[in-house]
């Protein structure tokens, strides 16, 4: 067994409670320092909550072990705490921070008919469906532009919510997908169409 280390007297504040936030904070935690963990949102997890579809990870199995990790490590927690002022932060009395806030925005695609009704980004769906436990209103049809595994959640989710024709298209060629194989090919099992090669797309 993995025991923690004698205290080293040091506090160290880490920023953000999503996997490289947690992370952090358990080896940290385990090397003696005592660590205090902030999230703004009152679930950890970060992408895993919210981008990691819960028909591959469950979410209470994901929150009982983050929490076993961190009990484990000794780490504060402070949930439902947004950090806006680090020198304000440092000034209670920290050695040193772990900011580790994540990308919550998505990248624009920077063409025309992105911000017409219907269009929504894979931020917002997964976690409507994974956080919220929504099901969005998608129609009988829904087309999901890109080629990495985020596109593949977002794809094999919404046909999981019942929508009847999901394509994905993306830019390049099969080969060259970055998502992983097991994905692509777990995702045109389930139906999903692919359209190759597409580099001009009209957004209705």
């Amino acid at each position: 067994d993995v025991e923690r280390k004698a205290s080293t007297g040091k506090h160290v504040a880490v920023i953000g409670g999503g996997p490289a936030g947690v992370s952090a904070a358990y080896y940290l935690g385990m090397l003696g320092h005592d660590v205090t963990l902030f999230e703004k949102e009152e679930t950890l997890g970060g992408a895993m909550l919210w981008g990691i579809p819960k028909y591959r990870l469950p979410k209470d199995t994901m929150v009982e072990e983050l929490m076993a990790r961190l009990t484990e490590a000794g780490v504060k927690l402070k949930t439902g705490t947004a950090v806006n002022d680090l020198s304000a932060l440092m000034d209670e009395g920290y050695d040193a921070s772990f900011i580790a806030i994540g990308t919550e925005k998505p990248n624009s695609m920077r063409c025309e008919g992105e911000e017409n009704e219907g269009v929504i980004d894979f931020v917002e769906f997964l976690t409507a469906v994974n956080v919220r436990n929504e099901s969005p209103e998608l129609g009988n049809s829904v087309a999901v532009i890109g080629g990495g595994n985020s596109a593949m959640d977002a794809a094999r989710t919404a046909r999981r919510l019942g929508v009847d024709e999901v394509t994905v298209y993306y830019r390049r060629t099969e080969e060259e997908m970055p998502a992983s194989l097991h994905e692509i090919h777990g995702a045109m099992m389930e139906g999903i169409n692919f359209d190759f090669l597409s580099t001009q797309m009209i957004i209705k």
